[in-house]
This record gives C-alpha cells, structure tokens and sequence, in this order.
C-alpha cells in the first residue's frame, strides 16, 4: 500500500493491505512525525557525518519543523499543504533549525512569545523558511535578555554546548572534508555539472594547491558566498567558506603561503585577493615579486632533505623555495654565459674591421711605391 504523506509530501509504502493503493489514493502521515523531538534531535550526528540520504534529510527537516509546540501546547507551524523544501534549502538550514528546536524544546516558558507560521501551497518550497528562523532566534535573543529567563537560560546553556560540540567535531577533522564537501554542493544548490570539479577542488591538498584553476577557485567561492547561510555561528557553512578561502588564498599566493606577512612599503597588509569587481583579474605583479625575493632569500642553498626538518609541510615548503633559488640561479647562469658569448662576439669583430684597415692602408702604401 502506498501512502502520501501529508506533512512533506514522501510516499511510503506499507505490506498490509497492499492492494489498496492500487484503486484508492491514500493520504497518511508518515511515523516519523510521531516521533517526539527529543528523538528527532538525536538524528544530529548521523546528519552531520552525511549518513542520511535526500529523502531522510527531508523527512527530518519537515518532522523537526511540525514538533515544536508551545507552553500551552500549540504549534508553531500549521500545515496547509505538504512541505516540500529543495535539498539545498534543507542542507542550508538544517544546522540552525537542529540548534533553535534542541533550546525550544527545553524552554516551554509562558514569557516567551514567538510566531507561528503556515505552510501553504505558495510557501511550500520553504525559502522563507530563513525568515522564520530569524524570528525565532530574535524572540530567543530578547527573551535571554530578560531578567526572568537568566536562570532558565544558564540551564539550556549545557543542552547548546552538546549540540555545538557534535557540529564542531564534524567540521573540524580534515577526514570529514569529503561530508563537508558533500553537504556544501546540496546546501548552496550547485550545479551538477559542477559538482564533481568543486569537490576535487575543495579536497586538494598540498602543492594541488598551487597549480588548481584559479578562476574556479574563485567561481567555487563567488558561489558559496552567495547561495550559503554563513554565520560564523552556523558550523558547517563556516566551515565550507574558511576551506574555500583559505584555497583560494594559498593559489594565489603561491608558494610563498605561509612563509612570512607580506607587506606594502608602507607597513600595511598587501591584499592577495584583491580583484576588479565582478571580475576575475587579480593584482598580481608587485606581490608575485615581492614573493618571489622573499622565498629565495629564505631558501637553503642545497637540496633539502626531509629527515632534517620537523614536519612535511616545512619540508614541503624548503623544497619549493630551493628550487625557486636554483632556477633564479641557472637563469642568471644562462644571462651571464649569453652576455659573454655577445661579448666575444663584439670582441671578434672589432679585430676584423681592425685588419681589414691594416690590410688597406698597406695596399694603399704599395700602389704609390709602384708608381
């Protein structure tokens, strides 16, 4: 038997009575939104690691929203049509909407006053579901600023701290740079033809880095700034934009990132990201010299050897600078060896003019002896 749910629009099936769905359309309401939102919010981990997939983030997402009661029992949201969010806009809010439902659930205090919305057939796709958010966490901040709510809120403090440690950990361990890759290509709606060159890029390491397309680099960035709900507060999104910028920094710089700050004659910061507006052309001759001087300076003067230095990365960083001091070097070689060559050369035929003179005066000096 096939069953629609009412609330998001999923359909379900169940065995008994299996040939009811055939002749009747049957209108139901999935378990999962019978669920308490106590249970509903132990989903947190298992969302943050990327192991729920489309269809599960939006069941969730839609539960999570329809659980939330008021002291006297009423609920915040009333459904007149079946909520069907895009799964970006589930991924762009899920972590704000985990964080506002974990602090609603333990309050329940007659002083707080908060909107109630409805979910019609125009509001279905939820992209205002921002704006309700922001409600929410508004009546939140001025409720915390009472003086009544000092002790309540002291109490919900330890329920956040979990909460903000399980999104933490997951946005924190390079290992989960793939889930964190995942959720930002769903959350920010790339495109599919997009994805799977975003991702390569989100996941490079080391000197990738350095050699990565540069412009879609920034296109990744332009994108994600524009299409995530980026807090500082809201982990994941933070997480996905610090990751983004940090690579679009490190490919520009090049191989002088992290080597020393970089500044202007001045003493102020040179800006490596500055670019014409909407554009992709990057200020790059004075900084790419200044790198250049700098990182050979620093090099070492033979070839490094790994076992000499502390960790890859400054090994890593000791090699490139080296090589960057040797090629200046067989460059200024090369200079020196052409500029001797075309100095010989001159030499030579200065001395060919020179007997060629001698040569004529001597002819010169027969003629008139024979005459």
């Amino acid at each position: 038997m096939k069953i629609n749910c009412k609330y998001s629009g999923v359909v379900f099936e169940v065995r008994e009575f299996g040939n009811f769905g055939k002749r009747h359309s049957l209108i139901g309401v999935h378990p999962i939104f019978d669920l308490p939102n106590e249970i509903l919010l132990h989903q947190l981990p298992q969302w943050a690691a990327g192991n729920l997939d489309v269809t599960e983030r939006k069941l969730l997402f839609v539960a999570l929203l329809a659980s939330m009661k008021d002291s006297k029992g009423e609920y915040l949201i009333h459904f007149k049509h079946p909520a069907l969010p895009a799964d970006g806009i589930v991924q762009n809010y899920m972590e704000r909407l985990f964080k506002w439902v974990a602090w609603y659930t333990d309050v329940r205090n007659p002083q707080l006053q908060v909107p109630y919305f409805k979910i019609t057939k125009e509001n279905s796709d939820l992209t205002n579901v921002k704006v309700w958010l922001d409600c929410w966490e508004e009546a939140k901040a001025e409720f915390e600023r009472g003086s009544a709510a000092n002790y309540q809120a002291r109490k919900l403090r330890a329920k956040q701290d979990a909460v903000e440690k399980v999104l933490t950990h997951a946005t924190k361990s390079k290992s989960d740079y793939r889930v964190i890759a995942k959720w930002a290509m769903e959350a920010a709606a790339v495109p599919m033809m997009l994805r799977e060159t975003w991702t390569k890029l989100f996941l490079l390491e080391g000197f990738d880095v350095l050699t990565a397309d540069t412009i879609q680099l920034r296109r990744m960035l332009t994108h994600f700034e524009h299409n995530l709900d980026a807090l500082e507060q809201h982990k994941f999104a933070y997480a996905v934009l610090s990751r983004v910028r940090f690579l679009a920094e490190k490919n520009q710089k090049g191989i002088a990132f992290g080597i020393g700050a970089i500044t202007n004659e001045d003493g102020t910061a040179i800006d490596f990201l500055a670019a014409e507006k909407d554009s992709f052309k990057f200020v790059e001759d004075e900084i790419e010299t200044k790198n250049k001087a700098i990182t050979i300076s620093s090099a070492p003067r033979q070839e490094p050897k790994q076992k000499d230095y502390p960790n890859l990365p400054s090994y890593l960083k000791a090699k490139a600078a080296y090589f960057l001091w040797k090629k200046q070097n067989q460059e200024e070689l090369a200079a020196k060896e052409e500029a001797n060559k075309q100095l010989a050369f001159s030499l030579t035929s200065e001395e060919e003019v020179a007997a060629e003179v001698i040569d004529d005066e001597n002819q010169i000096i027969q003629e008139i002896l024979n005459a």
